[in-house]
């Protein structure tokens, strides 16, 4: 029987228990959020789809945009409410002053793949390959 050698025993176990508390950091979250959807384009061949952001952002907002493409990718229309409870959740405009009001500029700078219902209510916007519309 093989013997494991103590210190390649010990520096899996401390590997594994930092992994798990780094769990708990919603910034991990957000990192295997970030891959998947990394993984996801790369494996569709697609391009990562563009937000209509000003060149100019953090990375923060970057982030921000891509999780709310995730978050709107199996809902319908969703409050804004909702919207920024789980982006909070993901440690998400936490800087924010005013949130709900940043949350608003973001979803405007996203017009070209999110739409409002004038409610306070956001979706992403049907493609215009998925509807047949070929009219720019």
């Amino acid at each position: 029987m093989e013997r494991i050698d103590p210190f390649i025993e010990a520096t899996k176990a401390k590997l594994a228990g930092l992994e798990r508390e780094l769990q708990k950091d919603p910034r991990w979250k957000q990192a295997e959020l970030l891959r998947e959807v990394l993984k996801r384009f790369a494996a569709e061949g697609t391009p990562a789809p563009s937000d209509g952001g000003s060149p100019g952002e953090t990375g923060d907002e970057d982030a921000t945009h891509k999780e709310i493409r995730a978050f709107l990718t199996h809902r319908g229309f969703t409050q804004k409410k909702t919207i920024l409870t789980h982006l909070q959740s993901k440690g998400l405009m936490k800087d924010a002053d005013d949130p709900k009001k940043a949350l608003g500029k973001r979803l405007w700078r996203m017009k070209d793949a999110v739409e409002g219902d004038g409610k306070g209510n956001y979706r992403l916007k049907p493609s215009k390959a998925a509807s047949g519309d070929t009219a720019a």
